[in-house]
C-alpha cells in the first residue's frame, strides 16, 4: 500500500505542477461526548491534490492528532478521489471515496471511507456544504467504524485562496463533536 501512496503522491505533484492543483492546511479540535466524554484531541491536516478532469479530483491527505486526556497520538495518510456533478442553481453533488492508513500508539490499521454530499454557492465568495461520511477498518478485528455528519463553509479571499470552517458530528465507535478551521489554496 505504501508504494501505491508514493505513486499517487508523484501523480499529484506532477499533475498539480501543470494546472488545477489545490491544497490546504487545517486545524482540527475534537471533543468527545456520550461514550467518548472527556476525550479531546488537537491536530492538523495537510492536503495536496489536483483536478484530473473537469469534475474529478484526486488528493492526498496527511493528518496528526494528539489525544490530550491520555497523551496518545495518531498519524494518518489518506488517498481520495472526488467526483462532482452540477445540479444547477449553484448546487453541486459530490461523492468521495478514500483509502488510508492510520498509525497510533496502540495499533495500526488500514481503512476506507465513502462520503456523499452537497455544496451550495450562496454567493460568488461563499460556498456552504453538507455531507455524510462512513469510515471503517478493512480488518474486521479492528474497531474503527464511524459515521460523521459534516457541515462546512468556504469563504474565498481571492481566486486562489480561501478560509474554511467546518463542524463534524461523529457517532458510532466514536462519539464526538469536531471543529475545523483552515486555509485552502489553488495553483
Amino acid at each position: 500500500m505504501f508504494k501505491k501512496l508514493l505513486a499517487l503522491t508523484f501523480v499529484l505533484v506532477s499533475g498539480a505542477a501543470m494546472a488545477g492543483g489545490f491544497g490546504g492546511v487545517e486545524y482540527n479540535y475534537v471533543d468527545g461526548i456520550g461514550a467518548s466524554k472527556g476525550v479531546t484531541s488537537n491536530g492538523y491536516t495537510v492536503t495536496l491534490g489536483t483536478n484530473v478532469a473537469p469534475s474529478t479530483a484526486v488528493e492526498l491527505k496527511t493528518s496528526f492528532a494528539r489525544v490530550d486526556s491520555v497523551g496518545s497520538t495518531g498519524n494518518a495518510l489518506e488517498a481520495g478521489i472526488t467526483q462532482s456533478y452540477g445540479l444547477g442553481n449553484g448546487i453541486t453533488a459530490y461523492a468521495r471515496g478514500a483509502l488510508g492508513k492510520l498509525w497510533t500508539n496502540g495499533a495500526d490499521l488500514t481503512y476506507y471511507s465513502v462520503e456523499p454530499g452537497l455544496k451550495y454557492a450562496a454567493t460568488p465568495a461563499l460556498t456552504l456544504s453538507a455531507g455524510y461520511r462512513f469510515r471503517d477498518s478493512t480488518n474486521s478485528d479492528k474497531v474503527f467504524k464511524t459515521n460523521t455528519v459534516r457541515l462546512g463553509g468556504e469563504y474565498a479571499l481571492s481566486k486562489t485562496s480561501a478560509i474554511t470552517v467546518g463542524y463534524d458530528r461523529y457517532y458510532g465507535d466514536t462519539e464526538a463533536n469536531g471543529l475545523n478551521v483552515g486555509y485552502a489554496f489553488k495553483f
